[in-house]
């Protein structure tokens, strides 16, 4: 009776050992419930960013502020990028584009008379008034730092046969020459070199006549007076030039069969306007 006791209080304090154990750990979870258990609300999990904090991956600069404008979008009172290509282009093709202006041509006429010819013709001819009628082109080239103008030429001598030449038959001697001209200048001296052919025909020595065609140079220097420099010239005539100068011309031939030269000096005085093409 007294074993059945004894195992009665042992196995009695051993439940209540169990159950003490078991009030000890009541509502506290598991290894397993643990690992399947949700995260208690309100307790963020690592890596899950809280609210209101950004997110670790989303750089801060990038966040556009309330009411900034968004990158890439015209800011207010800045022209498109497509206006600004188009005034772009504009500026472009007006600076690329030239800008056609009339081309000038002056055009001047002079008389001269001859202060010299050579010993061939001075014992046949005598001095006769000559004409000259020039166009300056606009055309120009830069030699030597100094602008070359070129311009063309058509002159006209007439030497007339004193009484001892036209008495044996010898008419008179107009040669006719057409050139181009450069001209420059030299401080306030303007300088022109000019070649070109020269023609003339007639008669010498007992009616045997002759055509010559054949080539000259010429040389010349002279002083331009524009008008435009005076105030009291009208608007009309403000265009206008007035030269003084004088010129050699030698004549590759002359009158004759000897093979001589022409060599003639002129000095006059030309007037020239300009025209507008």
């Amino acid at each position: 009776m007294s074993f059945y006791k004894y195992l009665t209080i042992f196995f009695s304090v051993l439940l209540m050992n169990f159950a003490f154990a078991e009030l000890r750990t009541w509502g506290m979870p598991t290894d397993t419930q643990e690992q399947e258990s949700p995260v208690e609300e309100g307790t963020p999990e690592e890596g899950t960013p809280e609210e209101g904090t950004p997110e670790e991956s989303m750089p801060e600069d990038d966040i556009p502020e309330e009411g900034a404008p968004e990158e890439g979008a015209p800011e207010e009172g800045t022209p498109e990028q497509d206006d600004v290509q188009m005034d772009t282009d504009d500026s472009e093709t007006s600076e690329d584009q030239p800008i056609k202006f009339k081309e000038e041509y002056v055009v001047s006429a002079s008389f001269s008379l001859p202060l010299f010819i050579g010993e061939n013709l001075d014992y046949r001819f005598d001095k006769g008034l000559g004409f000259n009628l020039g166009i300056s082109t606009p055309f120009s080239f830069t030699m030597m730092n100094k602008n070359i103008d070129i311009s063309a030429s058509l002159k006209m001598n007439n030497l007339s046969a004193n009484n001892q030449a036209a008495s044996i038959g010898t008419s008179d001697y107009k040669p006719m020459l057409i050139g181009v001209n450069m001209n420059t200048d030299i401080s306030f001296i303007d300088i022109t070199l000019g070649a070109g052919l020269s023609m003339a025909s007639g008669d010498v020595d007992s009616n045997q006549d002759y055509s010559m065609t054949t080539f000259y140079l010429s040389s010349g220097i002279g002083y331009s007076l524009k008008f435009d420099k005076f105030s009291f010239m009208p608007e009309q005539l403000k265009g206008m030039n007035l030269s003084f100068g004088g010129e050699m011309l030698m004549i590759m031939g002359a009158p004759d069969e000897s093979g001589d030269t022409s060599n003639i000096i002129n000095f006059g005085m030309s007037l020239g306007y300009p025209l507008l093409f």
